[in-house]
């Protein structure tokens, strides 16, 4: 699985306040005093040897 985040390449697994679930392509922003650093779009794309799946663009929106 990639992750982009505002168009560009996101790795969730580099930041170690993000829970990752592995080969889920998941993952959980925490709820925490910093939460606007995460403000953004994000899209997760998944490949095999058949092609590439997009997933929807998604709003992380801190208010």
């Amino acid at each position: 699985f990639n992750w982009t985040k505002n168009g560009l390449n996101f790795n969730p697994h580099n930041d170690p306040r993000l829970t990752n679930f592995e080969n889920s392509g998941s993952f959980v922003i925490p709820n925490n005093k910093y939460p606007a650093e995460y403000q953004g779009k994000y899209r997760c794309y998944a490949s095999n040897k058949l092609g590439v799946a997009m997933s929807k663009e998604t709003h992380f929106i801190v208010p």
